[in-house]
Formats: C-alpha cells, structure tokens, sequence
C-alpha cells in the first residue's frame, strides 16, 4: 500500500486498517522520489503519515512480515522501535531517505527482527537542523546506518539473504569496509548484495569471495570496484547470475558535447574484468555495465569468445558510457540466442 496525494490517505485511515486488518502482512508507506527529490526534498516527501499510524499498525498486526517506509518525513525512531517489539516475525525491512528516523531505531529492528532476510537502505540526508537534532537528542551520532547497526545486523540476523545500501545522497561515504566486513562475517547466508557509492577496499571483496559463496546477484555501483575485486568475486561464487557494474560519475558535459569520461579512473572495470567474467561466470544470465570507460571492443570481444554454455543462457545484456561500438557489440550477440532484453547508450560509432 503505497499512500499518495491522489489517494488522500492520512493516519485515521491506517488507523482504520489496522483494526480491520488484523492479518496484515506486507505494508509499504510512502513513495520513490527522483532527481528532482534532492534539490526540492519537501515536494518528494510523504508529510500525511506520521508515528500515529505506523503505532496503531505495530500493536494491532502482529503477523507483519514485510514493511517498506519510503521518503516518509513525519515518522520517527519511536514507531520503529513499537513494529521492532510487537512484529518480531519481520522478513523484510526497507527504509529509504526517512530523516527523522535515527541510528538507535535501526539497531533495535535488528536486535528483535531475528527472521530478516531483506534488508534495503538508503539512509537519510538530514534536510533541517531539528532532524541532527532529533538524532543526537536520541543518544547517537549524525549518521543513520553506522557501525553500530552493521554490527547488530551481523550479530542478530544470520538469515539474511539480500542486503541493499545505498548512499548516494550522501554528502560523504559512511558505511566503509570494516562495516561491510563485519557483516560479511555474520551473515553468511547472503545471496543479493547491492551497494551504491560506499567506499569498500579491496580487501572485502576478497572476503566477499570467501563468506558468501552462493552469491547470485552482485551490484556494484561507484563502490570501489576494480578488475582484481571482481576477479576475487566471479571465482569464489560460482553461482552468480546478475552482475551490474557502474562506475564514478561522469564529468560535467560541454554544452552540445557527449559526456565526457569519469573524473578518475579508480574503482572502475576494463576489458581484463570482463575477460575474467567470461572465464569464470557460467551461470550468467544478467549483465549491465554503466560508466567504465576502459571497457572497449576488446572486452566485449572476450565476452563473445566465453563457453556457449553462458552465452546460449544470457537474457540481459546493457552497456552506457563505455567505449565501445555497435559494430564490437554485434559480435556479441550474435552468440547469445536467448538475450531477451537489450540496453545500448552512448556506444560510439562504428570504426
């Protein structure tokens, strides 16, 4: 249930569900913003929902086992810490840029929701000096997804199965290796990681490789990536499906020119890494690779020369802002029969 403007849904009527769905499952509060939502944050925000609801809903459905918050302004830390005690059974947990929601309420979901196996967060950029307020009046520092929460997740949750973060409204990088290594160690069961704009070292991608070997889906996004980090991956998890790789930020474009390449070159992927994935990722099915200028012809060339094994069960293929052409791609397809969708952007002419 994703309350809008055009529904007019406020807390009388979560109230009202709450008593009349007393079996309530999966609820999602709020929306997805967009580009527009950073620079203009209060027109993005669900403002009509507050603790009031999200209480009403932890004391009366007790069989919750999925709950999403969404750019939801008026929720606090209190009515998190209400659904932690009262719906125990929590399965998934998604919250995404909720600024009044602090770093405690988040410990006290992994402390008492030992059943996750979802977890998807995109913390908040705190908009007003009342929400760093808020946050440190409440015991803890100006981030929300610290140490001390990765910590707790890995003590607590060992069934966790897919862990999403996301930090890319962030001022600067919060979660760093030894958080995400941590984790790692903790819940080994983990099958889909999807990080975007943390700063992991090498290192962790080795231990990646080691602890969380029946990993499917692996996103990497402007997270460190490099070609001997995803050589450590692709060779311990054997079972990786989707690989999505993105790399920094492009540099601004000149007016009526094409985007220009990243402003460094660090944490990016090139044709050796794409060599290595032929090599070694058998059970392919998706791949998207976004803003790595070193990859060219020759690396799709590596792609189209793997076993006809991956290729004949390839489904998803998308390439942006890299150097190669449609003629290099060409090649590529021509092997792989089961490709059902294609993403092609800014490929360069042909030669």
């Amino acid at each position: 249930m994703v309350p809008n403007r055009l529904l007019g849904m406020d807390d009388s009527s979560f109230q009202a569900l709450a008593a009349q769905c007393p079996g309530l499952q999966h609820l999602c509060i709020g929306f997805e913003g967009s580009d527009e939502s950073i620079y203009h944050p209060d027109d993005y925000y669900c403002s009509v929902i507050s603790d009031a609801a999200l209480i009403e809903i932890a004391h009366n459905c007790h069989q919750l086992k999925s709950l999403e918050l969404l750019r939801c302004n008026q929720i606090t830390g209190q009515a998190i810490g209400q659904v932690a005690r009262m719906c125990s059974g929590l399965v998934k947990f998604k919250l995404h840029n909720c600024p009044k929601v602090s770093e405690r309420a988040i410990v006290q979901v992994f402390e008492r929701c030992h059943e996750l196996e979802v977890v998807d967060i995109v913390p908040a950029r705190w908009h007003a000096a009342q929400d760093l307020l808020l946050w440190q009046t409440d015991g803890w520092g100006r981030w929300q997804l610290g140490f001390h929460a990765l910590f707790t997740m890995a003590a607590n949750c060992p069934n966790l199965r897919e862990l999403t973060i996301s930090e890319e409204h962030l001022e600067e990088a919060v979660v760093d290796s030894l958080g995400i290594s941590t984790v790692l160690e903790g819940c080994r069961q983990l099958t889909k990681v999807a990080f975007t704009q943390l700063d992991i070292a090498e290192s962790v991608f080795e231990r990646m490789a080691r602890q969380t070997t029946q990993l499917q889906v692996f996103q990497m996004h402007d997270s460190g990536l490099t070609d001997l980090a995803l050589a450590a991956v692709v060779k311990g998890c054997h079972q990786l499906a989707y690989l999505s790789m993105q790399g920094p930020p492009l540099r601004p474009a000149r007016p009526g020119s094409d985007p220009q390449p990243p402003l460094s070159a660090a944490g990016t992927i090139t044709d050796a890494g794409l060599k290595t994935i032929a090599a070694h990722c058998s059970m392919l099915k998706g791949l998207s690779i976004t803003r790595n200028a070193c990859i060219t012809d020759k690396g799709v060339a590596c792609l189209a020369a793997a076993p006809a094994i991956m290729l004949h069960q390839l489904q998803e293929f998308a390439l942006d802002a890299v150097q190669c052409t449609w003629e290099g791609v060409q090649l590529l397809l021509k092997r792989c029969p089961g490709l059902q969708k294609l993403n092609l952007y800014g490929l360069h002419p042909c030669r």
